[in-house]
């Protein structure tokens, strides 16, 4: 299944990665316009998957939106995955 800028999988019903696709428009296209973090609803993905890395950790280790969701994801009780790096987790 196609994931989301976020790493996420769109939920039953939404459109690929919560955006607006045209018929017959290449997923390339549909990605060339990802969503802000600020504008993701948890309701329309099935699961949120954080990326390991020096580089994902640099940037939305202090991020207030990716807070936002990974709180809500746990509290949903749907599933998260992660993927950390040594060095960040020590």
């Amino acid at each position: 299944m196609a994931r989301g800028p976020t790493g996420a999988t769109p939920g039953p019903g939404a459109r690929p990665w919560g955006q607006a696709q045209e018929p017959g428009e290449p997923p390339a296209e549909v990605m060339r316009r990802p969503l802000q973090l600020s504008d993701v609803r948890l309701e329309d993905y099935d699961a949120v998957y954080l990326p390991g890395g020096r580089d994902p950790m640099q940037d939305l280790a202090f991020d207030a939106d990716v807070s936002r969701l990974l709180t809500a994801q746990l509290d949903s009780g749907k599933p998260l995955g992660s993927r950390t790096w040594w060095r960040t987790a020590t």
